[in-house]
């Protein structure tokens, strides 16, 4: 709840300032919570698991496209969430031309 109060107070801030905002965007109502990434791979195994990594890739890329990159990391702890927490996030920053 406070999360959201505080969203709201900075989108009001915004839209204060002239830029036109759209609270259904904002707060994503209706859109997917989670997106598939592009491809995974394995890049070790710990006491015979396998540590795998989410490759997003901008839509329409190849193997041999070249794209900026950006290394995202989870850093739950083992606590909280996964790789997976953020795609969506991760899913935008490919279709903006990063390789993720």
């Amino acid at each position: 709840v406070g999360a959201s109060y505080i969203t709201v107070r900075m989108t009001a801030a915004v839209a204060a300032a002239g830029a036109d905002v759209d609270l259904v965007d904002v707060f994503g109502i209706g859109l997917p919570r989670s997106a598939s990434p592009g491809a995974e791979a394995t890049y070790a195994t710990f006491e015979g698991e396998p540590l795998q990594v989410s490759i997003y890739r901008p839509p329409g890329s190849t193997d041999a496209s070249r794209a900026p990159v950006l290394v995202y990391i989870h850093g739950g702890g083992w606590v909280e969430g996964d790789r997976h927490s953020r795609s969506t996030d991760l899913r935008w920053l490919a279709d903006q031309g990063y390789q993720v």
